[in-house]
């Protein structure tokens, strides 16, 4: 299971009781309480498919906090204001997993040397990762963009060098902040590259 936690101390799941995923979730925070990693507040014995479990993180005693996703309250607080017919869950999930695969660039590397502070996964991919519906993501993701948390950048088409065939490229998503532009900009270069684009 993918580790999504957040800075205001919650750790989202959206799974159902007794589903396979739902014990693992359970089993990694037993862990990491027996561990001292985390102190959990919520009572465990009550969640529902659709809790939020908050918990407080014990730092000194957690050596990988730097792998984890992290939201702060001003982003929370726009997910939670949110006036969308989507949960507030699958809303935090989704900016989550999002947000998880936006690195922060090495400052030591030169931009061109770095990987870009963007997302450019398919729909089907969080789909798959999450268990979440196409429909939900879809609508997730505009809220999140309605909640000037994400801009979305979309490339119609591209045409590869090798056989001139014509294809899509994924959707780019950035956190919606002073870099937004140039981090769509580069992205934009490393997938011609990648791709092979004419």
């Amino acid at each position: 299971m993918k580790k999504i936690l957040n800075s205001c101390g919650y750790y989202s799941i959206n799974v159902r009781p007794k589903d396979k995923r739902y014990i693992e979730a359970l089993d990694i925070l037993n862990y990491l309480q027996n561990e001292k990693m985390i102190d959990v507040i919520t009572d465990l014995n009550t969640i529902k498919y659709d809790s939020v479990i908050e918990l407080k993180i014990i730092n000194e005693n957690f050596d990988c906090l730097d792998s984890f996703t992290k939201i702060d309250s001003n982003e929370f607080n726009s997910i939670v204001s949110s006036n969308s017919n989507v949960s507030i869950e699958n809303l935090i999930q989704v900016y989550l997993y999002v947000k998880s695969y936006i690195f922060k660039r090495n400052i030591k590397k030169p931009k061109n040397d770095s990987k870009p502070e963007s997302f450019y996964r398919g729909i089907t991919d969080i789909c798959d990762d999450t268990g979440l519906a196409k429909e939900t993501v879809s609508k997730c993701l505009e809220e999140l963009i309605k909640l000037k948390l994400l801009v979305k950048h979309e490339i119609e088409s591209y045409i590869k060098k090798k056989n001139g065939k014509k294809e899509c490229f994924p959707n780019i998503y950035v956190l919606n902040n002073e870099n937004s532009k140039q981090e769509i900009e580069l992205t934009i270069n490393i997938l011609n590259e990648f791709y092979d684009v004419l």
